[in-house]
């Protein structure tokens, strides 16, 4: 990868759009006035509130900048991550997020990371699609848990430890898997579904309690999943047009 530090712009365009975008809400009728069937009206409307009138934007472009951000190419695709340095000798940790959150999970713990003892060296990038990394031009078109061993060997990291949150979990447990010989250790917050093993012993008790908590979790929260994974691009036509739209579908998995 050619590798150069990178800046996030600020467009004054875009936010005279989004408050065109906000002011024009057409809102629904809510059916409860609480979480149960979805997103809380009133508490939506005090968020986009904040969002619309008191949300600097200028302000916190300037902070996030303060931030070590690079991007680099990857067989052509655009990569944007952030390097965290401990000041020398630091043991290198992959730190990956998940949906719908961002590097911004990180920002405050990263440094906390890099001045330990030991410290770290702390790479946290964004996957293809999200944020600063380029959009992939067709699906599957490219295999985490290749790209990111790749941009550590760019970045001169030979062995390093894989941890990740969500979908970041899944990526770390997949890096694990492939390139073992190249990963000191591994911690995720969620556990991603392993892989079948055949010839592996009878289910055990707790195996069978997890599989029952997870049928749970799909019928009670999963339809998004089932959604984002099946039929993404009908939903990213409403999620792109409308703002409160997007923030509706996003602050109810964050309350989740």
């Amino acid at each position: 990868m050619a590798l150069e530090p990178f800046s996030i712009p600020f467009a004054p365009e875009m936010v005279t759009d989004l408050h065109r975008r906000l002011d024009a809400t057409r809102w629904n009728d809510a059916v409860t006035g609480n979480w149960m069937m979805g997103t809380e009206r009133g508490f939506l409307e005090r968020l986009v509130r904040f969002w619309r009138e008191s949300y600097d934007w200028k302000a916190r472009v300037a902070s996030l900048n303060a931030l070590p951000h690079f991007r680099g190419s990857f067989d052509g695709l655009g990569v944007h991550f952030l390097h965290f340095r401990s000041g020398g000798g630091g043991l290198p940790l992959l730190l990956m997020n998940g949906w719908p959150s961002s590097f911004i999970e990180f920002q405050r713990l990263a440094p906390l990371l890099t001045s330990g003892s030991p410290g770290f060296d702390v790479v946290v990038p964004t996957m293809p699609g999200f944020g600063f990394s380029d959009r992939p031009s067709r699906p599957y078109q490219v295999e985490l848990s290749d790209l990111y061993p790749a941009l550590m060997s760019d970045l001169g990291y030979d062995r390093f430890m894989v941890a990740g949150t969500d979908i970041g979990s899944g990526v770390a447990t997949r890096i694990a898997l492939r390139h073992p010989h190249r990963v000191l250790g591994l911690h995720v917050s969620s556990v991603a579904p392993k892989p079948g093993n055949p010839e592996g012993g009878p289910v055990t008790p707790a195996e069978i309690d997890y599989e029952a908590r997870v049928a749970l979790w799909s019928r009670e929260e999963g339809a998004y999943q089932a959604l984002q994974s099946t039929r993404p691009q009908t939903l990213a036509f409403g999620l792109a047009d409308s703002p409160v739209g997007l923030a509706s579908w996003i602050i109810e998995k964050m309350r989740g």
